[in-house]
């Protein structure tokens, strides 16, 4: 893992204040690892990267099947100097130009610099783990691995345009993909790579879902699911430094324990607890059972060194801001800021982690995939009206928030691969499959590597192996739902892998906190806020609806975000929120 940050220059800038630019960029993102030297010539800056020849290269990520490519790059008469994925990554651009990313199986954002033809060629990974942001100025092109490394540039300003404020009101903490919320700033979408030369950017899709018609039957399918599964969990847990696995104890991160503790022995395992959960845990349609005891039975029967990280209210308060620096934005409260602070325990011990992410989104595992027939936006927000009426009516009318998010979904389903004589409903099913891999999906990735990274942590997602993806991507609706059950088919192809008391364990997701403690705790520290008139907050808030929810009149008992962002979490999104305004001096323009 290593930050990659860089920037072409055609204004012959000089070599000192291009230095002090490429610095404070590389600085921006150092958590996520440094390595390699700083590389310039007349039209371009690398940071973190390696040499080789008339190449450079800046690379974060993992290329799982490395081992693999080394050999027959050397059959191709390539020498190596290193063991590192980032020469091998340089390398494959040597011998086979921008079609090297269609071999490479990893997570990756990438820039490589040709000296020789002033082209710089960057990359992103197909399912978008790894990420990369740039923004074009006066004909270059400045990129970076987070938003952080941009909003450092020299007369940057962190300005909001009418867009990103919808996106703020209506969406967060998703966002439209290719779009990084600040004036200017794009993101590289997933499956994409870019190019720069004399000026002139252009990106490319390179990879992206073909739909056809699924012939494996039901048996057939479910081997081929774990024959694929397997080699995915294999291949990314190779590591020469010490790896752990989350363990929830529900069906996909124990069936990742399960294939690690084959191919070692004892490994190591986390689960997460909050303070007084036990007594305050009540279960509903999103959050059906408690994860405590299901992790130490999965642990006890795969004999694994297990321990319990457990937070308490201060604990999440505390890493709420940290969450709001790691990501750059707002976004999911004490989801992120919970996941930040496990990390940060985790990464004393283990520098690699291996998450159940990803499952849900590609087998369908939520409960929108079983109620979605009646669909006509984004399922994972709900409440829109309640939801807006925090934010003050001129700036929801002015964003026009309402239209907004219905355009955005209309336009994304329309992007979904189509299947010639697919009945409609499982040609709406796909669309959701779609749209939920590109934006629910896309968040909680976003949230899993921010928060590692921030930690210091390489975390790994197998079921985001794109090969598994592709697979997956096809298996009709009925299939994928065997016997009525989210995520039916997988359950079938884990069968023998693990007790059948968790292959029928109800899907329940990342814990969340259930003391009241913490609710009356984040109402104390808005009421603050609000009480403050210099709080920046005020340029987008209804206080009288703000005020509304903190006496006790929300009614959003539902999560108005996912399944787990109930009023305690829209509390806390609003000290994120408020934070975010004021520590990145952010403009509404």
């Amino acid at each position: 893992m290593r930050g990659i940050a860089g920037f072409t220059s055609l204004r012959g800038q000089a070599r000192g204040a291009r230095e002090i630019v490429l610095s404070n960029m590389v600085q921006a993102v150092e958590h996520r690892g440094v390595g390699g030297e700083h590389y310039f010539d007349e039209a371009v800056a690398l940071g973190n990267a390696v040499r080789k020849g008339h190449y450079a290269i800046s690379f974060d990520g993992d290329l799982y099947n490395a081992d693999e490519l080394r050999r027959d790059l050397r059959r191709l008469g390539h020498r190596f100097e290193s063991a590192t994925d980032s020469e091998v990554a340089m390398c494959g651009y040597m011998e086979w130009n921008e079609a090297c990313i269609s071999r490479f199986n990893g997570v990756f954002a990438f820039a490589i610099w040709d000296a020789q033809s002033k082209k710089l060629f960057t990359a992103r990974d197909r399912l978008a783990v790894k990420p990369l942001f740039f923004t074009a100025l006066n004909d270059d092109i400045y990129f970076c691995s987070e938003i952080k490394g941009l909003l450092s540039l020299p007369d940057s300003k962190a300005e909001i345009d009418k867009q990103g404020l919808a996106e703020i009101l209506a969406l967060l903490p998703s966002r439209s993909p290719g779009f990084g919320i600040f004036k200017g700033i794009q993101e590289l979408k997933s499956g994409y790579y870019l190019t720069w030369q004399n000026g002139v950017v252009n990106t490319h899709k390179y990879w992206g879902f073909e739909s056809k018609p699924h012939d494996d039957n039901v048996e057939q399918t479910a081997e081929e699911v774990r024959h694929l599964f397997e080699k995915a969990v294999k291949m990314q847990l190779k590591s020469e430094a010490p790896f752990a696995c989350l363990l929830s104890g529900g069906l996909d991160s124990s069936a990742i324990t399960a294939i690690a503790a084959r191919e070692f022995d004892k490994v190591d395992t986390y689960s997460f607890s909050y303070i007084d959960n036990d007594k305050n845990f009540v279960a509903n349609n999103f959050q059906p059972n408690s994860d405590d005891e299901w992790a130490i039975k999965v642990a006890g029967e795969l004999g694994t060194n297990h321990r319990i990280l457990t937070a308490d209210t201060a604990d999440l308060i505390d890493n709420l801001y940290a969450a709001v620096r790691a990501r750059d934005l707002p976004a999911m409260a004490d989801i992120d800021s919970s996941l930040l602070y496990y990390c940060g325990k985790i990464q004393p011990n283990h520098s690699v982690i291996l998450s159940g992410e990803g499952a849900d989104e590609i087998f369908g595992g939520y409960p929108w995939f079983h109620n979605s027939a009646d669909a006509q936006g984004f399922p994972w927000i709900r409440g829109l009206d309640d939801r807006l009426s925090f934010f003050k009516k001129e700036l929801v009318q002015y964003s026009d928030c309402v239209n907004y998010q219905q355009q955005r979904y209309f336009e994304e389903i329309a992007k979904t691969p189509k299947l010639a004589g697919e009945s409609a409903a499982d040609a709406k099913i796909r669309e959701l499959f779609y749209v939920n891999l590109h934006w629910f999906g896309a968040n909680l990735i976003e949230r899993t590597d921010r928060m590692s990274a921030a930690a210091g942590i390489d975390a790994r997602m197998p079921f985001l192996d794109y090969e598994l993806a592709e697979y997956v991507w096809n298996i009709p609706w009925n299939m994928k739902a065997l016997d009525g059950r989210e995520k039916g088919i997988l359950r079938l192809a884990l069968r023998g892998l693990l007790p059948d008391s968790v292959l029928e364990r109800k899907k329940s997701p990342y814990p969340k906190t259930h003391n009241p403690i913490y609710f009356e705790a984040v109402k104390r520290e808005l009421r603050k806020i609000l009480d403050d008139s210099q709080s920046k907050i005020h340029l987008l808030i209804d206080k009288n609806a703000a005020y509304n929810l903190i006496n006790g009149k929300c009614n959003m008992n539902i999560p108005f975000y996912g399944q787990l962002m109930n009023c305690p979490q829209i509390c806390a999104w609003l000290l994120q929120l408020n934070f975010w305004l004021e520590d990145y001096k952010v403009e509404i323009v």
